[in-house]
């Protein structure tokens, strides 16, 4: 009997800059923005703060100070790109306009391994604990399984 091996979480594009030096570093963070763009598609895509806060003043949902709270205390998932903080839809209950309940436990495992862009990286990404699926698709469905995978990914994390 073979000892249970842990699949190796998948790589996720590197956040930080060129290995050429040359290579201006916006150019590398664009090309990875872009890729968050497409990946969050289909949960709802990315949006920008302002619009965001737009989204729950028409909803009666919170207001400035309560998401700034929110993404201070990294409760929310929000990454910077060209001077403009965005923040990934599928992570808020849009009838009650605040964030899912489920992410809070994902975000306790994952916040103290991960920056903001890797966080917005690993939701973002098909994950081997999830049979392929990305945590953002599957966190309503499977939040059990979403939180086990991040305990996982931090185990690795942290070697």
């Amino acid at each position: 009997m073979q000892p249970f091996a842990m699949p190796s979480p998948m790589p996720f594009a590197p956040y930080f800059a060129s290995r050429d030096c040359r290579a201006p570093v916006a150019l590398g963070v664009d090309m990875q923005f872009i890729a968050l763009l497409d990946a969050y598609r289909p949960s709802g895509g990315l949006a920008r703060t302002q619009e965001t806060l737009e989204l729950f003043m028409r909803r009666g949902g919170p207001d400035l100070a309560t998401v700034a709270r929110w993404m201070a205390g990294r409760e929310v998932l929000c990454l910077d790109w060209h001077a403009q903080s965005w923040m990934p839809v599928f992570q808020f209950d849009l009838v009650d306009m605040v964030p899912l309940p489920q992410l809070a436990l994902v975000l306790a495992e994952l916040n103290p391994v991960y920056p903001p862009w890797a966080l917005a990286a690993w939701f973002a990404q098909p994950n081997p604990w999830l049979e392929g699926e990305r945590p953002a698709d599957v966190l309503v469905s499977d939040a059990a399984d979403v939180l086990n995978a991040a305990r996982a990914d931090r185990f690795v994390a942290q070697g």
